[in-house]
């Protein structure tokens, strides 16, 4: 990993570069759901377009 680009989106996920696929789908899996419909964390905090739009930045950090 050495894009800064590729860095910034994986602290989305909140996860070092050299994690291992474990931890990676673990990150996945709780940013998702932290930014889901359902969260009840974010209700009022964020609009669902803010929520969108950060999902949209997990799933690309997700890709990489």
């Amino acid at each position: 990993m050495s894009s800064a680009k590729e860095k910034k989106l994986l602290r989305y996920l909140e996860i070092s570069t050299n994690a291992p696929p474990e931890e990676i789908h673990e990150g996945y899996n709780r940013t998702r759901n932290a930014y889901s419909q359902d969260s009840l964390a974010l209700y009022s905090l964020m609009s669902q377009e803010e929520c969108n739009q950060m999902l949209e930045l997990v799933d690309e950090a997700y890709s990489i």
